[in-house]
């Protein structure tokens, strides 16, 4: 018998696909670096581009780590009849996410929709993490549209510089 490629591999390596894509597809081009080696939590992180004067586009410097989950029916989404869904995070990955100094950003991959959403995990989730899981809710608004072009306006406030010339 030959190695086994499990469905839940393929579902994954789609949700991390399809945010490359929204990435790529952005305006103004938001610059995804995936982790793929020790990838152990954290899939990678986002740097926000802006047009320059000169009309060329610029890194920022502000960044964002990001943490993709991808699930098919009833893995980590848990639908609502209304069309909201939660993610069940576990304790572990909440307790890991808070250690970061830069804000981390969870998107979640619908695979059964071919949906992403998006939302920044706040401190009222890392106090949560007492318990085994959490439900993090998602609603319409967590969506990432493809030509939207809206991600700048939705989280740019989170983004933080890797350098901090105020020290």
């Amino acid at each position: 018998m030959g190695k086994i490629v499990n469905d839940t591999h393929i579902i994954g390596e789609r949700g991390v696909i399809r945010f490359h894509d929204y990435c790529n597809s952005h305006f103004p081009y938001i610059c995804f670096r995936e982790i793929v080696r020790n990838d152990f939590g954290i899939d990678g992180e986002v740097e926000l581009v802006r047009v320059n004067e000169d009309g060329k586009k610029e890194m920022t410097g502000e960044l964002l780590k990001v943490q993709i989950k991808s699930s098919f029916g009833s893995g980590y989404i848990k639908k609502r009849l209304d069309g909201t869904f939660y993610f069940n995070a576990k304790k572990v990955d909440l307790v890991y996410w808070a250690k970061y100094d830069l804000d981390v950003l969870l998107i979640v991959y619908d695979d059964e929709t071919e949906s992403l959403y998006a939302k920044k995990i706040n401190k009222i989730d890392y106090l949560a993490a007492k318990r085994k899981s959490y439900p993090i809710d998602f609603a319409k608004e967590n969506l990432l549209e493809k030509g939207k072009n809206d991600f700048v306006q939705r989280f740019s406030s989170d983004f933080k510089s890797r350098v901090n010339f105020d020290n």
